[in-house]
């Protein structure tokens, strides 16, 4: 399965890559405003990234795994998306908690069975489609912003909506299914954490009856 997975990654990204510059479309947006924020975030996914590379066990990965979506849901945050960012929060800390109760009971303690060439070329592979994935989104910014939708949501938040909170109207009216959808998977979260938690706590009573 991980050499499956990393062929499929490495034709994605090669495949990505090679359209983008044959295209021309690798372009770069300047950058305006302060982006401290942001290369602080940046740096922080990237120690976390590390970490996950260099973690021996199940254990200290999935702590570092859990830093990466902590790391994503601060940049929703800082980029004006709080509903997204909580939701990460809440989905990120209820998993981590979720996953190290399943491998508390199973025999994943042991150190990492992969040799360090294995580990290399996993890599380079994340690598790759990590560079590819960011040169998209790039060249994404660097074209013109289109104010279509904003000026739709301005002018109809009042007359349609019947309100002037235009976060509030946009998540409850117009992309209501879609906010009915993050509140199902925070609800499925909250259910299956406190179902690993009831059944842990079961078993602790059972061996010690």
């Amino acid at each position: 399965m991980r050499v499956y997975v990393g062929r499929t990654l490495l034709t994605v990204a090669a495949a990505g890559g090679i359209t983008l510059v044959a295209r021309g479309g690798l372009e770069l947006p300047s950058f305006a405003d302060s982006l401290v924020p942001e290369i602080a975030i940046a740096v922080i996914l990237a120690v976390a990234a590390l970490a996950i590379l260099r973690a021996r066990n199940f254990v200290a990965g999935i702590v570092a795994a859990g830093m990466v979506g902590f790391a994503v849901a601060l940049l929703f945050l800082f980029q004006g998306a709080p509903d997204l960012a909580f939701t990460q929060f809440s989905v990120e800390a209820l998993a981590i908690v979720i996953m190290l109760a399943i491998v508390g009971r199973m025999p994943f303690r042991e150190q990492e069975y992969r040799s360090k060439p294995q580990r290399t070329r996993d890599c380079w592979i994340a690598a790759s489609i990590g560079l590819v994935a960011s040169l998209l989104m790039l060249s994404v910014l660097a074209q013109p912003f289109d104010d279509r939708l904003s000026v739709f949501f301005r002018e109809t938040a009042v007359p349609e909506a019947h309100g002037r909170n235009l976060v509030n109207v946009i998540l409850v009216d117009f992309r209501a299914i879609d906010t009915l959808g993050e509140i199902v998977v925070l609800g499925l979260a909250a259910i299956a954490a406190a179902a690993v938690l009831a059944g842990m706590r079961r078993a602790k009573q059972e061996e010690r009856q």
